[in-house]
């Protein structure tokens, strides 16, 4: 490799999201993510972004001829941003021309959100601004205890347990709405879970109880259920579901540092200490959820 360590482009890697071949390429791909902790994090924002850039559309769906010039993009040189268009003449011919060259530009300007989204990934791009409110008060909540998700730093402090203030109580209605007319949502259900954690919400339970079996490939949605079952003391299912998901998907940061806090604080110092290579793999950055870990494992020093 030229002394050069390989890693998927970002076309690769939404690739793999998007197909279930069992080609030789793709497993490379799928086995370097299992193994990266960079490309899984990385992955998991190219599925975010594309969620949340679907969100703002209205659609059910990432159109395939989007994602699939997404991926072509490197080869793709963009053409100039059109001059304002004139008022269109009473030909039918010239209305068929002008018809084909707006969805031209409608599907280049989408591919162009994609691949703009995607060449930005690793700034950690921001939520929708009405999801803003719950990603705050997720990211607070991360900050002691038990981790809600990677992205712990926020621009603004949250409290939780105080009364919810109204805009985030709008933003949570607006998930659930949004979940209740696709259920399949996942970054709906996430979100919404994680919101309910982040408050202390008396619901949490019962939500995680509906939401968990829908997205039996989520992590994080499986991560939010140990979270609340080792709040409520079942610390040995709490566990189990954490040892499951790194089975799955052993550099998952998030159920690393839950089940290292977890393991610590039940003082089972044996069971840390096997995870003391992925742990410093894993947080090996400079980013805030590094940071903290670092704070609450002195051992596991950089």
């Amino acid at each position: 490799m030229s002394g050069h360590e390989w890693h998927p482009t970002e076309a690769e890697l939404i690739g793999v999201l998007e197909s279930e071949e069992d080609s030789e390429p793709l497993r490379r791909v799928r086995d370097h993510v299992t193994h990266c902790p960079r490309c899984h994090a990385l992955q998991a924002e190219a599925l975010r972004s594309l969620s949340e850039w679907k969100w703002s559309r209205g659609g059910s769906a990432v159109p395939v001829e989007w994602v699939a010039a997404a991926r072509a993009a490197p080869a793709m040189e963009m053409a100039p941003v059109p001059e304002p268009a004139r008022p269109a003449p009473t030909s039918p011919a010239h209305g068929t021309r002008r018809t084909a060259r707006s969805l031209g530009w409608l599907i280049s300007s989408a591919v162009a959100v994609v691949v703009i989204g995607l060449a930005f990934l690793a700034r950690s791009p921001r939520d929708p601004a009405w999801i803003e409110p719950i990603s705050t008060a997720v990211a607070e909540a991360s900050r002691q205890g038990m981790v809600l998700t990677p992205n712990i730093a926020a621009p603004a402090p949250s409290v939780r347990g105080t009364p919810v203030p109204a805009d985030l109580d709008a933003s949570m209605d607006r998930l659930s709405r949004q979940l209740d007319t696709n259920p399949r949502n996942e970054e709906a259900a996430y979100w919404l879970a994680a919101g309910m954690l982040a408050t202390d919400d008396r619901d949490a339970g019962r939500r995680l109880k509906d939401v968990v079996p829908r997205f039996e490939e989520s992590a994080r949605l499986a991560n939010l259920k140990a979270v609340y079952l080792y709040r409520t003391n079942h610390v040995a299912d709490a566990d189990e579901i954490l040892e499951r998901i790194l089975v799955r998907w052993p550099n998952d940061r998030v159920a690393l540092f839950n089940r290292a806090l977890l393991l610590k604080n039940e003082k089972r110092t044996g069971a840390l200490a096997t995870l003391a290579d992925p742990l410093r793999h894993a947080f090996a950055g400079t980013d805030a959820l590094s940071d903290r870990f670092h704070r609450e494992f002195p051992q596991f020093a950089r």
